[in-house]
C-alpha cells in the first residue's frame, strides 16, 4: 500500500498544473490495482474530478462528487490521516467548496492540506523545488476539456476489436 510516488505526482498535477483530469488518471490505476479496496483513494479522485466538472461550470456533476468525497473521507479519517493530509481542515475545504457551489459562485481552486511534518510533503516539496513555478489560473483549454479532446484513438480501436471479436462469435 505504498503510493506515495503517486500521490507526490497527484499533488503535483492538482496543485501546479491544476490538470484534475491527469489526478483522475494518476490514482485509479492505483486503486485498481489495490483491488478497488483503499476508498481514501476513491475520496481523492472525487475531489479532483469535483473540481474538473466545477472548472467547467457542471455545478450539479461537481456538487454530486463533493459530496460523495465528503462521506469517503469522513469514514475513513485515519486512512487520510495516514497518508499525511491534514483531516480537519481537508473537511473544512471540501464543505466550503460545496457551500460555493451550491451558491452558484465561479470555480475557486483550493489546495489539499498536508500535515507539516509527513513524507508526503517532504516528497512533494522535493519534487515541485525541480519544478519552474507557473501560474495555476493559466490553464491551457486542453486541461480544463481534456476528457473531450484527447486523444481517444487506441480506446475506439480496442472497443471495436472487442466488438468484431463477440460478433464472430
Amino acid at each position: 500500500m505504498d503510493y506515495q510516488e503517486e500521490l507526490v505526482e497527484f499533488l503535483v498535477h492538482f496543485h501546479i498544473k491544476r490538470d484534475y483530469f491527469e489526478c483522475h488518471e494518476i490514482l485509479e490505476e492505483v486503486w485498481q490495482n489495490e483491488g478497488r479496496k483503499s476508498e481514501i483513494l476513491v475520496g481523492l479522485i472525487q475531489i479532483a474530478v469535483c473540481f474538473y466538472h466545477y472548472r467547467r461550470n457542471n455545478l450539479s456533476g461537481a456538487m454530486k462528487l463533493a459530496k460523495r468525497a465528503l462521506i469517503k473521507i469522513g469514514n475513513n479519517k485515519k486512512d487520510f490521516l495516514a497518508l499525511g493530509f491534514d483531516y480537519d481542515s481537508m473537511i473544512e475545504k471540501l464543505k466550503k467548496t460545496l457551500t460555493r457551489l451550491e451558491q452558484n459562485l465561479p470555480y475557486q481552486a483550493i489546495e489539499l492540506p498536508l500535515h507539516d511534518e509527513c513524507s508526503l510533503l517532504s516528497q512533494y516539496h522535493k519534487v515541485t523545488q525541480k519544478l519552474k513555478a507557473t501560474d495555476p489560473y493559466n490553464v491551457h483549454s486542453f486541461i480544463v476539456h481534456k476528457h473531450l479532446l484527447r486523444d481517444r484513438s487506441e480506446v475506439e480501436n480496442n472497443r471495436k476489436q472487442a466488438l468484431k471479436s463477440r460478433s464472430k462469435k
